[in-house]
């Protein structure tokens, strides 16, 4: 059931994606960082995680159909399940305030109540009980005005 959601999601996000962009997530290295920046906004994602193999994960920005200042973020595996565990990451948009945050694991929804994960004013973070584990996908918002020059920070 839940990898139906979370394919739904990642096809949901593909279909609006403003900018999609795959790369390859490699295990075992130091800490990596990709990001995805589409008028003036940056999305990025920086994580450290063990593995067997690299997999093939999509990162999109794309804006809210009902209300055009808002954009969303959307990270993940394309065909799930990800045998990647994560010791550490974070997702933000560059120098914004985030609206909301999730962040699916192999289970279902990780909830930020029981502090696995947090948000912390401009990224989404692990949490003081978060464990190595596999993340299927992350999905933040935040307001940027569209063709906006100034913004406020």
């Amino acid at each position: 059931m839940f990898a139906k959601c979370c394919i739904v999601f990642l096809i949901f996000a593909t279909a609006n994606a403003d900018k999609l962009e795959e790369f390859n997530m490699r295990p075992n290295q130091p800490e990596s960082k990709i990001s995805i920046t589409d008028e003036g906004l940056t999305c990025t994602f920086e994580y450290v995680c063990t593995g067997g193999s690299s997999e093939i994960w999509q990162m999109s920005i794309y804006r809210d159909a009902a209300d055009a200042d808002v954009v969303h973020c959307t990270l993940g595996r394309p065909q799930p399940p990800s045998y990647l565990q994560f010791k550490n990451f974070n997702a933000g948009f560059q120098r914004k305030k985030l609206l909301s945050a999730a962040v699916e694991g192999s289970a279902g929804p990780l909830l930020e109540s029981d502090n696995i994960w947090t948000v912390k004013s401009h990224k989404v973070t692990v949490g003081d009980n978060w464990t190595s584990q596999q993340i299927f996908g992350i999905h933040i918002q935040t307001k940027h005005r569209k063709n906006s020059k100034k913004e406020e920070l």
